[in-house]
C-alpha cells in the first residue's frame, strides 16, 4: 500500500470516531490499520481480526466478510456477545483489497433495553392484575384493551370487550355522562377524575364506578385515545343505600354533614327544624344553631368526634320561622361517597326543657315560700315587740312638741324623733301585713276591672311623669273568685315599681298590660322598658327586705307581700328580665267559680 493511501486511510479512521475501527487485508484478515478505540482493544497491525475479537485462532463462526467479497455490499449484525459486553458490529468494503470492519460497545445500550423489558413486564403485570378495572378506548370508541378487574367487573371476557363501543358497558342513566366525557378528552383532551359512573354487566346486574380517564397523545401531541381507571364502589354504593333507607325510616331525625353543608337529612329532621327537605340540603348548619350556642356546639361535636366525649349534648336551634327551639344530638364519623363525613342524630327535646324548666320554678317556688313562711313568723314577733316601745315614743313625743315651754330648736328635734318612730312603726306594719296569714275574701272578680281601677287612680302621675300606657285586655277572660282589694295591692305594686324604675333610668317610659286566658289560668303581664333586672338579682326578688332602690325609698316588702297574696289565691308570680332590656312581670291566677268554691268548702267540713 502507498503510503498516501495509508495517509487517506489515517484521516478516515479519526481516533474521534465513537467505536472501534480497522482496516483489514481481504485474505490474511491482518489488521492494517486501527484507531484508537480499537488499539484499545488490542487491535495491531500485524494481527488478525479473529485474535482480537473472538480471542481465537480461527475466523469468528459469525463473520461475514465472504459475504461483502461475494455481493461487494456491506453487511452488519445489530448484538453481538464478546464476554459480558454487547457490539454492534459491520463489515464495509473499501477497495478490492482491503475492508473496514466497525466494532461498537452496545453493552449500556442492551442494559438499558434489557431494564425497559423488565420494567415494561413488570408494569404488564401490574395492569393485567391491578385489582382495579383499567382499559383504552381509540378516539373511535372502541375499547383497545382491558386488563382482567375490567372482565370482573363488566362480566366480558375479554375478547368481547376488544370488540366492543365503550358506551356498551355503561348503564343507561350514565351514557349521557359518558359520551360528555369521551367528548371533552378526544376533542380537547380534558381529563376527569373520581366521576361516579353506574355500569351495566353483562348479565343485567348495575354495578357503581368511580372512572378517571387520561388521554394518550402521539408523537405530534395529538389525543390518539383515552386510558380509564375504574374503581369499583358497588358494595359501598349498597352500604350507603341500606343506610339512607334506615336514616328514613329512623324515628329521630338523621342528617350526613359533609364539606361544611348538609348532604343528607331525613324526614324527621326536616320536620324538627320546620324546613324541607330540599331546602335543608346544601344548607350550612351554622345557620340552624342559635348564634350564642354555636361555639359550644361546635366544640361539644368536635370533641365527640375525637371521642373524648361520650354523653348527648345539648343546644339550642332556631327553627325556619325563628323560633327558639331546644335539640339534643350525637355524632360520629363516618364515610359517605367516599369521603370522610359527620352522621348527626338529632332530637327536638323543647318539651322536655319547659317541663324541666317549669318544675325548677316550681321548687323555686316552694323554697321561697317556706322561707317567706318562716321569716313571717319571725318578722310578726319583731313588729309586735317594737310597736309597744314605739307607740310611747310617738305619743309622748307629740305631746312635748305640744307644750309652750320647749325651746323651737328641741320641738324641731322633736319632730324628728316622731317622724322616724311614724316610719319605723310603719315597717312594722308592713311586717305585720307581711306576716299575716288572712282569708282571701271570696267574691267573683274581674281581672281587667281590677287592673283597669289602678291605672284610673295612677293616670294623673302616669301623665306628669311622661308614662305611656298600652293595654291589650283580652275580652275571653272570665271572672274568677278572688279578694279583688288585695289583688289591686299586687298590682298597684308592681305597676308603681315599673313607674319608678322607667323614670329613674330613662325620665319617660312604656308600660304594656296584657291580660289573656291561658287554659285553666289567667295571665297577667306587666312589661316596662326600664333598665331590667340583674340576673344575680332575679332569684332574690322576692326575698324579705331585698331591694335594689336606694336607702330610704322602699323597705323590699312590697314584693314579698305581693308573692304571698298571689300564692294564697292559688296562683303564682314570677318576673322574667334582662340588663337593658326591662322588666317583665307575670302574674297567674287560677280559674274558679262559685260554684268551685262551694264544692272545696264542702269538702274542708265533711259534707
Amino acid at each position: 500500500m502507498k503510503s498516501d493511501e495509508l495517509e487517506n486511510l489515517n484521516n478516515i479512521l479519526l481516533d474521534n470516531l465513537p467505536c472501534a475501527a480497522m482496516v483489514i487485508k481481504k485474505g490474511t484478515r491482518e489488521i492494517v490499520v486501527s484507531n484508537a478505540h480499537a488499539r484499545s482493544l488490542g487491535a495491531i497491525p500485524g494481527k488478525t481480526c479473529y485474535e482480537v475479537i473472538a480471542k481465537g485462532k480461527e475466523p469468528c463462526p459469525f463473520c461475514l466478510a465472504s459475504e461483502l467479497w461475494e455481493t461487494g455490499e456491506s453487511r452488519q449484525l445489530d448484538a453481538i456477545k464478546f464476554g459480558d459486553n454487547y457490539y454492534e458490529v459491520r463489515w464495509v468494503p473499501y477497495n478490492e483489497d482491503l475492508y473496514i470492519h466497525y466494532i461498537t460497545d452496545i453493552t449500556a445500550h442492551k442494559q438499558t433495553e434489557e431494564r425497559l423489558k423488565q420494567s415494561e413486564a413488570r408494569f404488564l403485570d401490574l395492569y393485567y392484575s391491578a385489582p382495579v378495572a383499567y382499559f383504552s378506548v381509540g378516539t373511535d370508541g372502541i375499547i383497545r384493551a382491558v386488563n382482567k378487574a375490567t372482565e370482573s367487573f363488566t362480566g366480558y371476557s375479554s375478547e368481547e370487550l376488544i370488540k366492543m363501543h365503550v358506551s356498551d358497558i355503561y348503564a343507561e342513566e350514565s351514557i349521557a355522562k359518558a359520551s360528555e366525557i369521551t367528548e371533552s378528552l378526544f376533542s380537547q383532551g380534558i381529563a376527569v377524575s373520581n366521576e361516579e359512573m353506574v355500569y351495566q354487566r353483562k348479565d343485567g346486574q348495575k354495578v357503581y364506578g368511580l372512572l378517571s380517564v387520561t388521554p394518550i397523545k402521539d408523537e405530534v401531541g395529538r389525543v390518539s385515545g383515552g386510558r380509564s381507571v375504574v374503581v369499583d364502589i358497588t358494595e359501598r354504593k349498597q352500604i350507603e343505600e341500606l343506610y339512607i333507607t334506615l336514616a328514613r325510616n329512623s324515628p329521630i331525625g338523621v342528617y350526613i354533614f359533609q364539606d361544611g353543608k348538609y348532604r343528607f337529612v331525613n324526614h324527621q329532621f326536616a320536620q324538627a327544624t320546620g324546613y324541607s327537605e330540599e331546602e335543608l340540603v346544601n344548607m350550612e348548619p351554622g345557620q340552624l344553631v342559635h348564634h350564642e350556642d354555636r361555639e359550644k356546639a361546635r366544640d361539644a361535636a368536635t370533641r365527640m368526634l375525637k371521642g373524648e366525649r361520650t354523653s348527648p349534648y345539648e343546644f339550642r336551634v332556631y327553627n325556619r320561622d325563628g323560633e327558639i327551639r331546644w335539640a339534643m344530638e350525637t355524632v360520629s364519623s363516618i364515610y359517605y361517597e367516599g369521603k370522610r363525613a359527620t352522621l348527626g342524630n338529632f332530637m327536638d327535646i323543647t318539651e322536655r326543657k319547659r317541663a324541666e324548666e317549669e318544675r325548677s320554678k316550681m321548687e323555686e317556688q316552694l323554697i321561697l315560700t317556706d322561707r317567706l313562711a318562716s321569716i313571717g313568723e319571725l318578722s310578726a314577733g319583731i313588729a309586735h315587740e317594737i310597736n309597744n316601745p314605739l307607740t310611747g315614743v310617738i305619743g309622748f313625743s307629740e305631746l312635748l312638741m305640744d307644750r309652750e315651754d320647749v325651746p323651737d330648736d328641741i320641738k324641731e328635734d322633736l319632730k324628728i324623733i316622731n317622724s322616724e318612730a311614724k316610719r319605723t312603726s310603719e315597717i312594722a306594719r308592713h311586717l305585720l301585713t307581711f306576716a299575716r296569714k288572712q282569708d282571701v275574701q271570696q267574691i267573683e272578680s274581674n281581672i281587667n276591672d281590677i287592673i283597669q281601677t289602678i291605672l284610673d287612680l295612677r293616670g294623673y302621675e302616669q301623665r306628669v311623669s311622661n308614662i305611656q300606657i298600652h293595654t291589650s285586655f283580652s275580652p275571653d277572660v272570665p271572672e274568677i273568685i278572688a279578694d279583688p282589694s288585695r289583688l289591686q295591692q299586687v298590682f298597684f305594686n308592681i305597676i308603681i315599681n315599673a313607674e319608678f324604675f322607667m323614670k329613674e333610668a330613662h325620665g319617660r317610659g312604656d308600660l304594656t298590660i296584657t291580660t289573656e286566658r291561658a287554659g285553666d289560668i289567667i295571665k297577667a303581664s306587666f312589661a316596662d322598658n326600664g333598665p331590667g333586672i340583674a340576673s344575680e338579682n332575679l332569684s332574690r326578688l322576692f326575698d324579705p327586705f331585698f331591694t335594689t332602690k336606694e336607702v330610704g325609698k322602699g323597705t323590699g316588702l312590697g314584693l314579698s307581700i305581693c308573692y304571698g297574696i298571689v300564692a294564697e289565691h292559688g296562683g303564682r308570680l314570677y318576673a322574667e328580665s334582662e340588663l337593658g332590656r326591662g322588666t317583665t312581670f307575670v302574674v297567674e291566677l287560677p280559674i274558679r267559680r262559685i260554684e268551685e268554691k262551694e264544692v272545696k268548702q264542702d269538702e274542708q267540713i265533711g259534707r
